[in-house]
């Protein structure tokens, strides 16, 4: 807890939680509020899934070769230009492969955030990370889609929001980004 490197992980997972968890839960009315039918929306946010799925094999592959940082990395940034397709979305086509490539960097997030965690400061130690850094996580994930809600209310559209969101992963994948996994003494 006193390196820098644990908070900007805390600080980055938990700010993917927070993207994720919101859109999550707004994806279908964001769809039908930029003029999408229900049956087109809930279609695009099944392609959450779609994605989620296929990434599996892909990000499990990679993390053979490649320092999970970088990944977790690429999957909030992924997430992001998912985020970004589906504000700017004018099709059915590019509303879909919003979703999916959301749901793609959003299948990394579980085996990237244990092996982040891991490979900074060891297997031995994950519970009493978890303890630390879950709540944070939790509490930005049950407070921010309220707040995506209320935005809405103001605005009447999503779109502030969503284009906000897609800025929470990128601010995710930097805090990652700029963290290091700490000297043993440092610990």
């Amino acid at each position: 807890m006193r390196t820098r490197s644990f908070w900007l992980l805390v600080t980055g997972f938990g700010l993917n939680s927070v993207a994720l968890t919101s859109i999550l839960v707004h994806g279908i009315p964001f769809a039908t509020d930029a003029g999408f039918s229900r049956a087109t929306a809930s279609f695009a946010v099944s392609m959450v899934g779609v994605g989620n799925l296929s990434s599996k094999a892909i990000w499990a592959s990679a993390l053979q070769r490649i320092h999970p940082r970088w990944l977790a990395t690429t999957a909030f940034s992924t997430s992001a230009v998912g985020v970004f397709c589906t504000v700017g979305a004018t099709s059915e086509s590019i509303l879909m492969v919003g979703f999916f490539l959301y749901g793609f960097g959003f299948g990394g997030t579980i085996p990237l955030t244990g092996s982040v965690w891991a490979s900074y400061f060891g297997r031995a130690h994950i519970g009493a990370i978890q303890g630390i850094s879950q709540p944070a996580s939790s509490l930005g994930s049950s407070v921010a889609p309220a707040l995506v809600g209320l935005s809405f209310d103001r605005l009447g559209s999503y779109e502030p929001a969503f284009n906000i969101l897609a800025g929470v992963y990128l601010l995710a994948a930097l805090m990652i980004g700029l963290s290091r996994a700490p000297r043993p003494k440092d610990c």
